[in-house]
């Protein structure tokens, strides 16, 4: 029984073998054929229609290229991520500047540690009116044996997803604002005056 079976094995196997291998001889004297044909009789057939095709006086000039249009520019979205600390809370939010979305769109927020371990992730769908405003985005807790400040000096990347497309808003190491400095900018701790 078992003897049976392995032997129909071997000769199904045979066959498949067996076809393949026949198969590619097949393309590769095809292969061989053509060359053959189209090095002696095939193109001297169409040099030859092409010739009664043209005009003889030699005023023929091809076709010119449809103009091509200029790609579409793809759409520039920008946002600013703001964090604010509540305690041992940190509240992400993210302004959006731009044109309108196609399709609705969503904003991740994903954070690394200094190990190189994504820790946090989340996102929430944005439309047309939010753009020009601020997006809050779910707030979370420090995580046990952190400070705030750990968490902050992670690597924060913020993304805008449109439809298949991801746009990448913002990818930093955040550092706390203290004050402002001579120019009235935001100044982390050690350009503040």
């Amino acid at each position: 029984m078992i003897w049976d079976s392995f032997l129909r094995f071997l000769t199904d196997l045979g066959w498949f073998v067996g076809l393949w291998i026949g198969l590619a001889a097949a393309v590769r004297l095809g292969r061989r054929l053509g060359r053959r044909l189209a090095g002696s009789r095939l193109v001297w057939r169409i040099r030859r229609r092409r010739a009664w095709r043209r005009p003889r006086d030699g005023s023929f000039t091809p076709a010119p290229a449809p103009p091509s249009a200029p790609a579409p520019a793809a759409p520039e979205w920008s946002g600013a991520l703001i964090v604010r600390a509540d305690g041992d809370r940190l509240v992400p939010s993210i302004q959006l500047r731009g044109p309108p979305f196609p399709v609705p769109a969503r904003v991740r927020l994903d954070l690394m540690d200094g190990n190189g371990t994504w820790r946090r992730m989340s996102e929430r769908e944005v439309t047309a009116p939010d753009l020009g405003t601020e997006v809050p985005l779910p707030a979370f807790r420090v995580p046990d044996g952190l400070d705030v400040e750990d968490v902050v000096g992670w690597v924060w990347k913020a993304l805008l997803v449109v439809g298949h497309r991801t746009h990448v808003l913002c990818w930093e190491v955040l550092r706390p604002i203290t004050g402002l400095n001579r120019e009235a900018e935001f100044a982390a701790r050690d350009d503040a005056v």
